[in-house]
């Protein structure tokens, strides 16, 4: 996603991610960063399932997806776009 920055700026493209901590660990990053990256660039976090706002927040999201296990479908919208 570094990599899109600017596209993701310049277009503030929705975007339909799967969460999975493990596997930015097993990569060398991690969820914080990517938290981190989504906040900077404006977006939230909508669980695609359920339609729920979910917290933009490493430490609780890490609560809300099992260890190593399943992965939480997420949509992240730009704030200023509503659903």
């Amino acid at each position: 996603m570094r990599g899109g920055q600017q596209a993701l700026t310049r277009f503030q493209a929705v975007l339909v991610m799967e969460m999975s901590p493990y596997v930015y660990q097993e990569q060398n990053h991690s969820l914080s960063e990517l938290v981190q990256l989504l906040k900077k660039l404006g977006y939230n976090l909508v669980d695609a399932d359920r339609g729920t706002s979910v917290p933009l927040d490493a430490a609780l999201l890490q609560e809300l997806i099992p260890d190593g296990a399943s992965v939480m479908l997420l949509r992240v919208f730009p704030h200023h776009q509503r659903t």
